[in-house]
């Protein structure tokens, strides 16, 4: 017992002595108190390209799993418009080249059957030549997604910009450009109008009606137009985009504008509108002393096919040629060729022009330069033999056979010690008039012969 009482006294002495004890249990500093688990602790997040952040996508301490959106940020980038049409021009190119390789590929594909129906080829060739299409196709398609790709990130801008500075900020016109670019890459072509035709009317509120900077854009609406086969309303943008350069703008660009007018009438058999064009453009240079430069050179040019289309139409059937010249309208709103009508059947006239592109070409400078250099001459030269070869399938087109052979003899002449880039091809004959024939009919079932199979081959 006594023992006993000894231990108990200890005890409560010992724990009254460290009770009235002093005792420190914190220390103060400064740190960071970090999970051992790299995995648990906060990890940084980084973009590849600075921006602005737009939305938020978790809240603090949320758990997230690999792929999950953590914040949605917009690229300030300002060059990202100039990388995005970069990059739209280079998938374009490649989408293009692509087009082809299948379209050749096919062609291919169509001859390689023919010939093995005939036994002609193995069947192992078919079969090669089917993958070689499925590969160009595959290659084709993804230079489709690339476009598409830009698409959605010009989209995307295009948002942005609504957001921040509305829907007729000008910061639009230049996205919206890009865009419909990329659409008629793709072949959107009644998507890319639409959005042409956005830019131009936020360039029309912020500019002006008639502001010059919408014509380049109106250019490509017409192009749309014309990929479609909507020749009026192709017809009506060119002409258009002529009004607003009309109405104002420097001397160059007019004539260019008067230059791609003239080439579209051309294109749409209109040549007497064609001629009118390419006729003001010439006595606006000759008003201002420029009838003998270079510059005259495509207005002369223009003039001699306008009467060219005259006398050999692209078509030779009437009745096809009065069908297709009824989709392609005649009739100018900004112009009045009444007069032109004087100079139907004037033939001479297309020929004084090319002579007159023979003459400037031959009053280059390095022709009259007393120490020339070799190379500046056999360039002009060459620019010489060109219009002197216009000038002589003139002549063999109107039946001046001893004209056009004299020409066709100086070329030949001129270029004896050319490099093989300069010369011109005399060897080969070359089409220069084949018309499109009419439709032709099938003759009645009991006049027909039996099918054959067979192949043809041209030389």
């Amino acid at each position: 017992r006594v023992v006993t009482g000894v231990i108990i006294f200890l005890v409560l002495a010992a724990g009254l002595i460290l009770y009235f004890t002093p005792w420190i249990q914190t220390a103060y500093g400064t740190g960071m108190v970090d999970s051992l688990d790299p995995k648990d602790r906060t990890q940084p997040i980084n973009a590849l390209v600075d921006g602005q952040v737009k939305q938020w996508h978790v809240r603090e301490g949320q758990q997230v799993k690999a792929g999950d959106p953590i914040v949605t940020l917009i690229d300030i980038d300002a060059q990202r418009l100039e990388k995005l049409q970069s990059q739209l021009s280079a998938a374009n190119l490649k989408n293009q080249a692509n087009e082809t390789a299948v379209r050749n590929a096919e062609n291919n594909l169509a001859r390689q059957k023919s010939l093995e129906a005939q036994g002609l080829v193995s069947r192992k060739e078919v079969e090669q030549a089917e993958i070689k299409v499925q590969e160009l196709r595959a290659k084709a398609a993804a230079s489709v997604s690339e476009i598409n790709e830009a698409s959605i990130a010009l989209k995307e801008i295009i948002l942005d910009i609504e957001a921040s500075r509305g829907r007729y900020a000008p910061e639009l016109i230049q996205p919206l450009s890009i865009l419909g670019k990329a659409q008629t890459a793709t072949q959107d072509f009644m998507q890319a109008v639409e959005t042409f035709d956005r830019a131009i009317h936020l360039t029309r509120i912020n500019f002006g009606l008639f502001d010059a900077n919408q014509v380049a854009l109106v250019y490509l609406q017409a192009d749309a137009y014309m990929a479609m086969g909507d020749f009026r309303n192709a017809q009506q943008r060119e002409e258009y985009a002529f009004q607003v350069l009309s109405n104002g703008t420097t001397r160059k660009k007019l004539l260019a504008g008067m230059l791609r007018l003239g080439d579209f009438y051309l294109e749409t058999y209109n040549f007497l509108a064609a001629r009118t064009i390419f006729r003001q453009g010439y006595d606006v240079l000759q008003n201002n002393g420029f009838s003998e430069s270079d510059s005259a050179i495509p207005f002369l040019k223009g003039t001699a096919s306008s009467y060219r289309m005259e006398r050999f139409p692209p078509l030779y059937s009437q009745d096809r040629r009065i069908e297709e010249l009824g989709r392609k309208p005649e009739n100018t709103r900004t112009l009045d060729y009444s007069n032109e009508y004087l100079t139907i059947n004037n033939f001479p006239a297309g020929e004084r022009a090319l002579q007159k592109i023979v003459k400037i070409r031959q009053s280059a400078l390095s022709f009259r330069n007393e120490n020339p250099d070799p190379e500046v001459v056999q360039n002009d030269q060459a620019l010489v033999n060109l219009a002197l070869l216009d000038l002589g399938d003139w002549h063999l087109l109107f039946s001046s056979q001893k004209k056009a052979q004299t020409l066709y003899e100086e070329i030949h002449r001129q270029q004896a010690e050319f490099p093989a880039e300069l010369k011109i091809d005399l060897d080969n004959p070359h089409l220069l008039y084949f018309p499109a024939p009419q439709n032709l009919k099938p003759p009645p079932v009991q006049d027909r012969l039996d099918p054959e199979t067979g192949s043809i081959t041209l030389e």
